[in-house]
């Protein structure tokens, strides 16, 4: 039998070199690997629904047609670690950093990713109308006219927003957030923290896999490293045993209520470490108070975490471990030195914990305060800490007063006294705390921390306006004029809150003190103020007056597109909606589909659900002069595009 060919030109040689290089013809990699399905978002299928994210009009030869919804470059965005950014500083930490979002169904407030970062052609900020808000509290905001705010009459364009309307605002003064490449904790800090008997090694290791160390200030981790400290400054605990074994037992503990202790957790997670279900139980001790014997009781809750690394971390950056009462420790010097975000975010999850909610008497709030107990042994430590508390604070505008007493003897017979740390609560002073600094990790104080700032800097602002009426009084009584003559000049000057008593006062017992002025006048209770300003809103947000909407021009416009489902930021705190893509409900994919028919875009609105087809049947091909477009719409809502401009039909709403 004759040998088989093995030439280059055999049959079998042709056929594996044709099996081999076929691969690199691209029809053939396509069709065997179904690169066209795998490519395709509507996956192979010639319909899908989806949800119209974003509404942007094509128009044929116009490309630059679409509508346009963006803001100023020096517009601040609220960050969701309590800081604030310029939109424009803000395309340098998008990528890694949460902005706040409102979900409008729960009423709350949400962080949320951002998915996309922005900004308008020189074509497009050409054609662009721009406008500027201004509200009653002096908030601005400059956008393009088609930019969507939320109002009391729903979401509205802003160039259709009129003076009087009401706009959604998250009333807060954060402080700004700054990059710095500082170091703040390095391995040596690590290693010198771990406790006696642990592998090393293990602690390094683990903090480095999980992008912990070295530690510096532009690590997107650290607000919440910060966060977590501060809280174990106040309610939380580390704690480190020796068991029978040798070995080391390490617990990080949080304590609160539950809806405060699963933020906690989140941060915990987020930060890479794992901790226990929320720990609930009842707890009863005896004290001895100035002599008398008292029982103390009740219920608590926590979380825990056993993690050796977690433990070091905080241990090597200054908290205490350990029963505080019989130790002695400052605020560490990273933060006394650091920027004010890092101070911020410190001194808000301590006050989440310690510091008193806002409270009233006789319609004024009362100075907040907190209090630390100490052993008389480490009396010092506590006054040196208070200090440095309230040399933080200084830093925000905020002035405070220190105190100590004697308060008992704890079992071991030790003495215990108490420092107590009191808030001026002039209203410069609280808005600045409220607006701020707030609270963290406790929901309900931070709300009402956000109602009481918007309160107070609205009554700042009566009181600048009854100092500038005061001063027109004066004028006007040199000039000879009668009270109820002064009374009628101050009303056609734009001080309709002078009534003749107010003036009938003032002639009779003058002021004595210019900055309390209209402190005393006839000014809307908290309380009622909270009933007007909040309907229908929730977790501190307000509805602002609008006082001015004016066109305007703008060098540059940027927006953002965020990753989470509600579809909005605050933008220098008030509310507005985002420009976003349309998403396949199937997949997720984001498609731009087209609307046929003549005003068929005006029929549909962002959020409504859509169904999408391919143009030009299965394979799908782009529309005329519209260049990429390959879908078009074909119904809203679950009712036929053509039937609703043909007007057969109503547009229903989802």
């Amino acid at each position: 039998m004759a040998d088989k060919a093995r030439g280059l030109n055999a049959g079998g040689s042709l056929s594996k070199r044709r099996a081999k290089f076929r691969w690199a013809k691209h029809s053939y990699v396509a069709r065997v690997l179904n690169m066209r399905v795998k490519s395709d978002p509507l996956e192979g299928s010639w319909q899908a629904k989806g949800i119209v994210l974003e509404k942007v009009q094509f128009e044929a030869k116009q490309p630059n047609s679409a509508m346009r919804k963006c803001v100023a470059p020096n517009t601040p965005v609220y960050l969701s670690d309590g800081c604030s950014v310029t939109i424009k500083e803000f395309g340098n930490l998008w990528q890694s950093g949460e902005i706040y979002t409102y979900n409008e169904a729960k009423k709350e407030l949400e962080p949320s990713k951002v998915a996309d970062y922005f900004s308008l052609t020189e074509r497009e900020m050409e054609e662009a109308a721009v406008f500027q808000l201004t509200t009653e509290t002096g908030r601005k905001l400059i956008a393009t006219g088609d930019h969507p705010i939320y109002t009391e009459r729903g979401k509205t364009d802003l160039g259709k927003i009129l003076v009087g309307d009401k706009v959604a605002v998250m009333p807060m003064d954060p402080v700004k957030y700054e990059v710095s490449e500082k170091e703040i904790l390095t391995e040596k800090d690590i290693v010198a923290n771990v406790p006696s008997g642990s592998i090393v090694g293990r602690v390094v290791s683990e903090l480095k896999s999980k992008s912990l160390l070295p530690l510096k200030l532009n690590n997107t981790k650290l607000p919440k490293v910060l966060r977590l400290m501060g809280h174990l400054f106040g309610d939380g605990t580390l704690g480190c045993y020796v068991k029978k074994d040798g070995f080391n037992d390490v617990k990080v503990i949080a304590t609160g209520q539950k809806d405060e202790l699963q933020e906690i957790a989140k941060d915990i997670k987020a930060l890479g470490f794992s901790c226990s279900d929320i720990i609930t139980g009842h707890s009863k001790s005896m004290v001895n108070i100035n002599g008398k014997e008292r029982i103390i009781e009740g219920d608590y809750n926590l979380i825990k975490s056993g993690s050796m690394s977690l433990f070091t971390l905080y241990k090597a950056l200054g908290v205490p471990a350990g029963d505080k009462a019989n130790q002695s420790y400052n605020v560490p010097s990273f933060i006394k030195d650091g920027p004010l975000w890092v101070k911020e975010e410190f001194l808000s999850a301590y006050f989440g914990s310690e510091l008193e909610k806002p409270r009233l008497k006789n319609k004024t709030f009362t100075p907040p305060s907190l209090v630390i107990n100490k052993t008389e042994l480490n009396l010092k430590s506590g006054l040196s800490f208070i200090t440095d508390v309230m040399e933080l604070l200084k830093d925000f505008g905020i002035t405070s007063k220190m105190r100590q007493k004697a308060y008992g003897f704890r079992k071991s017979g030790a003495k215990t006294y108490r420092t107590y740390l009191y808030i001026d609560s002039n209203h410069k002073n609280l808005a600045n705390l409220y607006g701020k600094v707030g609270y963290k990790y406790n929901a309900g104080r931070a709300s009402l921390a956000k109602l009481a700032f918007q309160y107070l800097t609205i009554k700042l602002k009566h009181m600048e306006r009854c100092k500038r009426a005061y001063v027109e009084f004066q004028n006007l009584r040199k000039k000879g004029y009668s009270i109820v003559k002064t009374a009628k000049m101050l009303n056609m000057l734009g001080f309709g809150f002078v009534t003749k008593g107010a003036v009938n006062y003032w002639v009779s017992r003058g002021v004595k003190d210019m900055e309390k002025l209209g402190t005393t006048s006839r000014f809307i209770g908290f309380k009622e103020w909270i009933a007007e300003a909040t309907t229908g809103l929730g977790d501190g947000l307000v509805w602002e007056t609008v006082t001015s909407v004016q066109q305007t021009k703008c060098d540059e416009l940027i927006d953002v597109t965020t990753a989470s489902d509600n579809h909005n930021f605050f933008a220098n705190g008030i509310l507005t909606g985002n420009c976003v893509r349309v998403q396949l409900i199937k997949n997720g994919r984001q498609v731009t589909a087209f609307c046929p028919g003549d005003g068929a875009s005006k029929l549909v609105d962002e959020h409504d659900e859509v169904m999408v087809e391919c143009i030009g049947g299965r394979k799908g091909r782009s529309y005329g002069d519209i260049p990429g477009v390959r879908w078009k719409v074909i119904k809203i809502n679950d009712q036929s595009l053509d039937a609703l401009l043909k007007g057969k039909l109503e547009k229903a709403r989802k």
